[in-house]
């Protein structure tokens, strides 16, 4: 019996589970539980679903975790176990990330030279935040580091889907690093995460690095709490006076 292996737990392995239908499906979790997003995104992807699900007969475009039909889904927490409400799971966060860590450890890193590395997400209608709202809070976020210690190292890692806008649109803006090698290299010399709900939030957790994850109060997100440090934002603004304390206490 053919087994179908796949690093990717949303639409792409719908499609894929779709043209394999006598494979075993086993899945690795992708990203962290969102459950609501923006009301226009919604109506769009729904619209695309039902065009989707016209023609291929694929359903759930743009769901994410835990929408896929799967034989086994390996897993990072219990957390997500518990979501899923399924016998099928099981919990190997570490094996799941072996290579990571392993890459990590052979690096043999003495020095951590990067302050704050920002993790941004893709801009796809799956994403409860918006382009222009994504870079509202990296500004806002930019500024206050900086205000926070002077002349912060600053890494901004696009997703690699935005490489393009970015470098064509953005880099000029932002006085600071930009990371898009595929290894994302500088991402293993950061002290400070920084994501939006990011696979790479729960990579940050397990190489033990200061991680926090950005959140709207705008939309609801679940997220396993034992892992990361979930910093609300009011509307998409940042609280300098919050912020600053979270960085001095977990800086001591």
């Amino acid at each position: 019996k053919k087994i179908l292996y796949i690093d990717e737990d949303g639409y792409i392995s719908l499609f894929f589970f779709s043209l394999f239908k006598n494979s075993k499906k086993i899945i690795i979790q992708h990203g962290f539980l969102s459950k609501k997003i923006p009301y226009y995104k919604f109506i769009i992807r729904k619209f695309v679903n039902l065009i989707s699900f016209l023609l291929f007969q694929i359903p759930n475009i743009g769901y994410g975790f835990g929408r896929a039909s799967e034989d086994l889904y390996l897993i990072y927490s219990d957390f997500e176990k518990k979501y899923l409400i399924s016998n099928k799971t099981y919990i190997c966060d570490k094996i799941i990330k072996s290579n990571l860590i392993k890459y990590y450890n052979n690096l043999n890193i003495k020095n951590l030279t990067i302050d704050y590395y920002i993790i941004l997400p893709s801009f796809f209608i799956s994403s409860p935040f918006s382009q222009k709202k994504i870079f509202t809070i990296l500004e806002d976020l930019i500024y206050k580091l900086n205000e926070f210690k002077k002349n912060s190292n600053i890494v901004i890692r696009p997703h690699y889907t935005n490489n393009i806008l970015f470098k064509n649109n953005f880099e000029k803006k932002f006085n600071v690093q930009f990371d898009y090698s595929e290894n994302h290299k500088l991402f293993f010399l950061s002290k400070v995460v920084f994501g939006f709900n990011s696979t790479m939030i729960y990579e940050s957790i397990i190489l033990n690095k200061i991680t926090i994850n950005l959140i709207s109060n705008k939309f609801k997100v679940e997220r396993a709490e034992n892992l990361s440090i979930p910093f609300i934002l009011n509307d998409y603004s940042i609280d300098k006076k919050k912020l600053f304390k979270l960085l001095s206490i977990k800086n001591n």
